[in-house]
């Protein structure tokens, strides 16, 4: 039942990091000005 808290984790780990890598894009991004695709179609 170790690999069971072991796969938990892991996929608790990989999830975070992605949701902290995405935050800290959309933080870049809109420091260097970048437009998303919705903005872009609303002019």
């Amino acid at each position: 039942m170790i690999w069971l808290a072991d796969a938990v984790l892991v996929m608790h780990a990989l999830i975070a990091l992605f949701i902290v890598c995405e935050l800290a894009a959309i933080w870049v991004g809109s420091g260097l000005g970048w437009e998303g695709f919705v903005a872009s179609r609303r002019k």
